[in-house]
């Protein structure tokens, strides 16, 4: 393949995400994520993570119009990001078709299994519009295609229960073995809450439960703490502001939990986006994937 070819070139698991390695093997692109490096005679060579053999790294030249401006500036246009493109479209689509499964799983006997399935695949899209933003995509990811029912449905919201369980359970471990709501509860509880967001970004990325581990996510935290803190504060104020749209639509007769799930669609986008922002913006910090 021609450098330029391959220049242009996605990651083959990960196809919103630009391939900055060639595997000559499998005659396919990788990004960051999808290689490592393998140690042999005192020589590091980049690997792809699942076929182990040799990549060499793709030569790019600078991007046309790259956004170099810092978090705090780009923080403000995350309000816009889900109408960007054709984003409104995905949206309004989306929302569509989760109240009509919504209704269908309330009247099916199967409606928990309905229900979970549902969750599997937002879940899903969640973790897609993160990497997507990651990648500084300037546009909503396209829905996933369901064209496999573990990476598309079942293992997202593995990913998800493990992110949650993982930054949650001190908390309750603690209020069920000693007492709810004391200083150490609402210490751990306030650590938990603080951890989530950081183990959002490493499961989007590292597409790994392993992700979780906190010598990789604490110190990612202790190296943005600014930064970090922002991005805390968006996604509270983003809660805060569908809190409100979903009160009045609440209110709203048969048609009012359309607009909930559009509300619900809008903000879920901006939450991954601030937190796809604040890893490209600082992924030279981080050093994930040097």
């Amino acid at each position: 393949m021609s450098d330029k070819t391959a220049t242009a070139a996605k990651c083959v698991h990960h196809s919103s995400t630009i391939a900055k390695w060639w595997c000559a093997t499998c005659n396919v692109g990788l990004c960051d994520r999808c290689v490592q490096d393998y140690h042999s005679g005192g020589v590091a060579i980049a690997v792809g993570r699942k076929c182990k053999r040799s990549c060499r790294r793709i030569e790019a030249g600078p991007q046309e119009g790259a956004d170099d401006r810092v978090f705090h500036e780009r923080l403000p246009g995350v309000l816009a990001y889900p109408f960007s493109g054709q984003g409104w479209i995905l949206l309004l689509i989306g929302s569509v078709c989760f109240w009509i499964l919504g209704f269908i799983a309330q009247a099916s006997i199967f409606g928990f299994v309905m229900q979970w399935l549902i969750g599997g695949y937002l879940a899903g899209y969640m973790l897609k519009i993160l990497s997507s933003s990651a990648n500084d995509e300037p546009q909503l990811p396209s829905w996933p295609d369901l064209t496999d029912l573990w990476d598309d449905l079942i293992r997202p919201i593995f990913l998800l229960a493990a992110l949650v369980a993982f930054s949650f359970l001190p908390a309750i471990a603690w209020g069920l073995k000693f007492q709810w709501g004391d200083g150490p509860f609402w210490t751990l509880l306030t650590l938990g809450l603080l951890y989530l967001p950081m183990g959002m970004i490493a499961i989007a990325l590292w597409d790994s439960i392993a992700a979780l581990n906190p010598m990789l996510i604490v110190p990612a935290i202790a190296h943005l703490p600014f930064n970090y803190l922002l991005a805390c504060l968006g996604l509270v104020a983003a809660v805060m502001i569908e809190w409100a749209f979903q009160s009045v639509s609440d209110l709203i007769p048969f048609a009012g939990s359309l607009i909930g799930h559009i509300i619900g669609l809008f903000v879920l986008a901006v939450e991954m986006r601030i937190l796809g922002l604040l890893y490209f913006t600082n992924r030279r910090v981080l050093g994930w994937f040097v």
